[in-house]
């Protein structure tokens, strides 16, 4: 079937889960509203210890729906290749246990994949519960023309959680790596973008992105990870260049690990390591070094300022 013809039916959606019972049922909603519907949904419940495969197990019969269960909790990377290892259509589209679709969603996607086949990435309106929606900016902005992402990648990573991909694709690479705890989607499209796959962001949002306190909060915490990713990416390096763009990366990603632990000793009242730990932060990427430069001069102050900026607060959704 070409590009051009592809609907539902060649679609499965993938949703990975742990203790999300209290958001998952409107995850699974908001499937059940597309105005296209996807031929099957794998949900795997990564060791969950509340009511999550419960809330899944009622949704049987009203969309054609697959639950996995695993135990004990194996993390992300595990989740998503087992999540792939039952899927069997052409194409995948990836959703977050806690984030929403609109009913135009995978309309969209499929669209958007058949002017530009590749990888996918949705358009997020983020969602604070209780505050308001909003859009920063135009998505789309972010997304480099082809010839610019891997390099772009390899700096950060552009492509949101939500998105669309070949089954054979994925199959072609090696799928996700099941030792990365975090930023295993980041490694996949880092080494698909490699091989010469482009990604293309949708015309317009099509979700809804839950925030909470604690996920804005949490800015640095997959920064052990992210050293990870790039450290892959360097050895993996093709040419000279592309090692160049990697151990640029893997510099930064050091200097946000870095930061991670000067705040954390913050925290925990060790001005002394906290400097220490801010001065191998200053020579990271801007934002990062005004953290790190607080931190070395007035720990607390950098704290107070940290989580300030972590607060969610009352945004006015754009028109």
């Amino acid at each position: 079937m070409s590009s051009a013809q592809r609907d539902g039916d060649d679609v499965t959606v993938m949703v990975c889960a742990h203790n999300a019972a209290h958001t998952i049922g409107a995850t699974l909603a908001s499937i059940a509203g597309q105005t296209i519907k996807p031929a099957a949904v794998i949900v795997v419940d990564d060791g969950s210890t509340d009511e999550t495969s419960s809330v899944v197990e009622h949704w049987n019969g009203r969309l054609p729906i697959e639950l996995v269960r695993l135990d004990p909790n194996r993390g992300v990377a595990a989740a998503r290749i087992t999540a792939m290892d039952h899927t069997t259509t052409d194409l995948v589209a990836t959703l977050d246990a806690d984030d929403v679709w609109l009913p135009d969603h995978l309309t969209t996607m499929l669209a958007t994949f058949a002017r530009a086949p590749g990888i996918v990435a949705a358009q997020p309106l983020e969602w604070i519960p209780g505050i308001g929606v909003a859009l920063r900016g135009d998505p789309r902005q972010n997304v480099p023309p082809p010839a610019a992402q891997l390099r772009v990648l390899l700096h950060h990573n552009f492509v949101f959680s939500g998105t669309l991909f070949t089954r054979a694709d994925y199959e072609r690479i090696g799928g996700y790596r099941a030792d990365l705890a975090v930023g295993e989607d980041w490694d996949l499209w880092i080494r698909l973008v490699r091989t010469g796959i482009s990604v293309t962001s949708t015309d317009h949002p099509t979700l809804l992105y839950r925030l909470t306190a604690e996920s804005l909060s949490s800015g640095y915490s997959s920064a052990p990870s992210d050293v990870q990713v790039m450290q892959l990416a360097l050895d993996d390096a093709a040419d000279a260049r592309e090692h160049n763009w990697a151990r640029r990366g893997l510099h930064r990603m050091k200097a946000r690990l870095a930061l991670s632990e000067a705040l954390e000793h913050a925290r925990a009242g060790n001005t002394r390591a906290a400097r220490r730990s801010a001065a191998h932060a200053v020579r990271g990427a801007p934002r990062v070094a005004m953290q790190a430069a607080v931190l070395m001069v007035m720990p607390r102050l950098g704290i107070r300022a940290r989580d300030r900026v972590a607060t969610p607060r009352r945004r006015v959704k754009r028109s």
